[in-house]
């Protein structure tokens, strides 16, 4: 489902979840989906959403998950969002706090 390797092996965060057939979303397309519930992730704006992608998945064996793959850590915080294109604390901050 995810390639691996040495860190980062990429720089976004992608969604993994259960479905009837496989398919691959980019960011604003799933985040403007009400139905998902992401859409308050607008907040974060176009750079973070072209970093965050859906993969659907029919091999899995649960509907009740939802899997978040993130990205690696930039050594210094105030890199993250200079480096990013989005601010990374926040982001990860929202994600655990709607765990």
């Amino acid at each position: 489902v995810q390639a691996t390797g040495v860190a980062p092996t990429d720089d976004g965060f992608t969604l993994i979840a259960a479905g009837a057939a496989d398919s691959d979303r980019d960011g604003a397309s799933f985040i403007g989906d009400p139905a998902m519930g992401f859409s308050p992730m607008r907040q974060f704006g176009p750079g973070f959403m072209s970093h965050f992608k859906l993969k659907i998945r029919s091999g899995l064996k649960t509907n009740e998950l939802m899997l978040i793959d993130s990205p690696g850590m930039i050594d210094s915080p105030a890199k993250q969002e200079r480096e990013r294109g989005y601010d990374f604390l926040e982001v990860t901050r929202w994600l655990a706090e709607h765990a």
